[in-house]
């Protein structure tokens, strides 16, 4: 039997200092988002800290491939520790979507609001009364976050969540937007995990009908996340038409965190592209021969992915601009005490 027709795990050698290196790099990001976890409390973040942790094990598990190449366990380790890490990330960004949503429509209830109540007010500070995890807490937000020459007060009450919670995008109601895309992205991680199980019981004919089930699986994480994108895009559509409708050029934290999650979607996109072409070409195929490629379309742009959102984090960024960034929270104890910052639900931490 010729070298093409043998399923070889790796049809090169391991590079030891490119495991390495990312080893590092996901270890580094991934333990800055277990600090930022802490800090924020934003639990729809577990996903991907589990995901860079993933990471890091996988390419621990490569290494094992440059000592041992026919050591099956590391192989099946690190195919399945790469391939299901991405599935956790897009189940964090599924739920961010929704927290965005929620804050962007709520403040938009909270402002029309307030509109209608006075026109007179203080010309220095909003003030900001929120629900933040079942109790009364306050902020102060800058003025110039509404792009108005006077300040407006602005309550954010109870029905201006629940109201928030009512809006549909493509006919998607919100509360339903991170069942739905969680849904496929835990069906998508069984078909992968299923297809690298199979993959594990050795044989060439097992080997490559594991190869088609991780295709389907990536597959179906592909069709989700276009289908996940333009939701996004038609939601950022309408919110720009009623921003401009009242004249407002900044559209506050939430529009920073739509084009994050535009670019970390993106990169998933391209690296399952990249998968696909890998598993369709085959065990001899030209990206399975090469190495250099899997670093290039899959590993550095996970990492990217997990940087951003390091930078662009959502449990800071879904607080109330100008209300502080260490993800702290101080409780209304009195007439007029406010607090640091807030959330505007406690939805924006899970989800």
């Amino acid at each position: 039997m010729s070298d093409a027709e043998k399923f070889v795990f790796y049809r090169y050698t391991v590079s030891v200092a490119a495991a390495s290196i990312f080893i590092a790099l996901f270890l580094v990001t991934s333990l800055y988002h277990v600090v930022q976890l802490i800090q924020t409390k934003r639990w729809n973040m577990v996903p991907l800290v589990i995901g860079g942790f993933m990471q890091v094990g996988g390419y621990a598990a490569r290494i094992k491939g440059n000592h041992d190449p026919w050591n099956l366990p590391g192989y099946i380790a690190q195919s399945l520790l790469l391939l299901v890490a991405p599935v956790l990330f897009a189940a964090t960004i599924y739920m961010t979507l929704a927290g965005i949503i929620v804050t962007a429509v709520a403040r938009n209830i909270a402002i029309d609001r307030a509109k209608t109540r006075t026109s007179t007010l203080d010309e220095d500070d909003i003030t900001l009364a929120g629900i933040a995890a079942g109790s009364n807490c306050t902020s102060t937000v800058s003025s110039t976050e509404l792009n108005n020459s006077k300040a407006e007060d602005i309550v954010v009450e109870p029905s201006h969540l629940a109201a928030a919670m009512q809006t549909t995008v493509l006919k998607i109601p919100v509360v339903w937007i991170t069942r739905i895309f969680v849904t496929a992205d835990i069906v998508a991680l069984m078909t992968q995990g299923g297809g690298g199980g199979m993959m594990s019981g050795g044989g060439k004919s097992k080997m490559e009908m594991g190869e088609k089930i991780v295709l389907a699986g990536l597959w179906i994480q592909i069709i989700a996340f276009l289908f996940f994108i333009s939701v996004g895009v038609v939601f950022d559509r309408q919110e720009r038409i009623v921003a401009k409708l009242k004249g407002e050029e900044k559209r506050g934290a939430w529009g920073r965190m739509m084009w994050v999650l535009y670019a970390v979607s993106g990169l998933i996109l391209v690296r399952n592209l990249f998968r696909v072409i890998e598993y369709a070409q085959g065990n001899d195929g030209y990206l399975m021969r090469n190495e250099v490629w899997l670093y290039l379309f899959d590993a550095l742009l996970m990492w990217v992915l997990m940087v951003l959102l390091n930078w662009c984090h959502p449990g800071k960024v879904l607080m109330v601009e100008g209300a502080g960034t260490n993800g702290e929270m101080e409780m209304e104890e009195g007439r007029g005490r406010k607090g640091q910052t807030m959330e505007l639900d406690e939805m924006n931490r899970r989800g």
